[in-house]
């Protein structure tokens, strides 16, 4: 595990401690956002409902609902012990990300450079920060890939196992892992099978039977919750065009975090990135020549990703099932950092001074990248919840500077209207009324106080005066003319 006498311990303790310290603070003081009060509703259900899907909402991430569940059951419906396991979610994430680096590769600056590719970005942080499944699914994914790498060194059962084990697990936390489980599933059988099929047959059998025996607990836990996301037709959000404009650009385009970058649209800056990694594999073939078959890590990690990326496209084309959007293809991250970190140690191979130049110019753009799109008072994924916390502190402040009769009456856009019925009844129960949800803007609304999205202003102008516009998400709270 961690070895404390490594030179390189200090700087990687650094990096997970301040990165841990901003996660915990974005978790205090980001208001609720808009899909975890749902999760939160479905934590309330008997456990047996949560993992039946009773509600098949695609909110009930099973593991992340269940935790969440026994945070309340511990703590209280707090806020900051709701997304508590998530929180403490990001501890293994980072550990295992170093583990990975440090393993196959002792030299400070290029195992750094993995380090920061999986961590330096803003979009992934914040799943950390919410009661969500996608961080929690991601931590499991970055343990499981760990003890994969054990295996492909070491060839013990123990790691084959943990390794389908803590896949499996975060799958649990989030379905679509299962894009990262099946494939990684048929890699290690068959480096079972190649590893032991001449004079451990018997080896080759039991790692057979286990990864068939976590896989088959695995779908029977999966299938009722899976079978109802697919009838009642869960995966609405996602899309059916290609898998390039469905899943690479919606997500390159969030890990961008709205960080400027020339004049690029999203997929110009799409292609870029993909340009400039299909550069580095020619560079890295012309190099090495003979030595990529030799590497065992550049193997097993191009296989893992050229697997993952088929079995989602065979999702589509064989299944039918859309293709998976920014958040739900998450834990392509680790798969691509580890790919392209062992491409460069395969580099290093040839040209220590090379890989090491490259190794450093990615340490400076992700550090550049995370400073300029770090922004810990906003989640990328619900921007829109971000004043949430300002509105109701206004609202309250005319209560009393204006002497208003409580409880005041508020009605909103539907985008804001979990976050702040949440936040009412923590804080200001008896003093604002929010109006049922609707998703059509009410220009009519009876509401004294109306907080809407941009897009509203010229119907509720009508029957409203502007009182305040929020920065960030530029949302407006109007108040009912007299």
């Amino acid at each position: 595990m961690i070895d404390f006498q490594d030179k390189g311990f200090k700087w990687f303790f650094g990096v997970g401690l301040v990165l841990f310290f901003l996660i915990i603070r974005e978790a205090i003081f980001l208001p609720l956002t808009h899909d975890e009060y749902s999760t939160i509703l479905v934590s309330y259900q008997p456990l047996w409902d949560i993992i039946t899907y009773k509600d098949p909402i695609p909110n009930n991430h099973i593991l992340n609902t269940i935790l969440l569940k026994c945070n309340i059951i511990i703590f209280g419906d707090h806020l900051i012990s709701n997304r508590l396991h998530n929180i403490l979610s990001f501890i293994p994430y980072f550990v295992f990300s170093v583990l990975i680096a440090r393993k196959l590769s002792r030299n400070t600056i290029l195992s750094m450079m993995f380090v920061l590719m999986v961590n330096f970005q803003p979009f992934v942080l914040d799943f950390f920060c919410v009661t969500r499944g996608y961080g929690l699914s991601i931590a499991f994914q970055m343990a499981s890939l760990y003890y994969a790498l054990e295996y492909i060194s070491n060839s013990h059962s123990k790691h084959y196992g943990l390794a389908l084990l803590f896949g499996a697990i975060g799958v649990m936390a989030n379905f679509t892992l299962l894009n990262f489980y099946i494939p990684l599933l048929g890699l290690l059988i068959y480096y079972s099978f190649k590893g032991n099929s001449h004079q451990k047959q018997h080896n080759f059998k039991k790692e057979l039977v286990l990864g068939l025996g976590i896989t088959l607990l695995l779908a029977l836990i999966s299938i009722l919750p899976i079978s109802k996301m697919v009838n009642t037709n869960q995966f609405v959000f996602w899309s059916s065009n290609n898998f390039f404009n469905d899943t690479i650009v919606p997500l390159f385009t969030s890990l961008r975090v709205g960080v400027f970058y020339f004049h690029w649209s999203h997929t110009v800056y799409s292609i870029v990135l993909i340009v400039l990694l299909s550069f580095l594999v020619l560079l890295v073939a012309f190099v090495s020549k003979n030595n990529l078959r030799k590497n065992k890590y550049l193997l097993f990690s191009s296989f893992l990703l050229l697997l993952v990326l088929i079995y989602n496209n065979m999702q589509f084309y064989l299944l039918k099932v859309p293709f998976l959007n920014a958040r739900t293809s998450l834990f392509f991250v680790p798969l691509v950092a580890l790919f392209l970190y062992a491409l460069i140690l395969t580099l290093s191979e040839q040209s220590i001074k090379l890989s090491k130049g490259i190794a450093i110019f990615i340490i400076v753009v992700c550090t550049q990248h995370f400073v300029r799109g770090y922004n810990g008072k906003v989640n990328y994924e619900w921007y829109f919840n971000q004043n949430t916390y300002e509105v109701l502190d206004e609202i309250y402040f005319l209560i009393n500077s204006k002497n208003l009769s409580t409880p005041v009456t508020l009605d909103c856009h539907w985008f804001y209207h979990p976050s702040l019925t949440y936040h009412i009844n923590q804080k200001y129960r008896g003093l604002i009324e929010l109006t049922p949800y609707h998703k059509e803007t009410d220009q009519n609304s009876n509401a004294m106080f109306y907080y809407s999205d941009p897009s509203e202003t010229e119907l509720l102008s009508k029957n409203y005066d502007k009182v305040k516009e929020f920065s960030g998400s530029y949302s407006i709270l109007w108040q009912k003319k007299q």
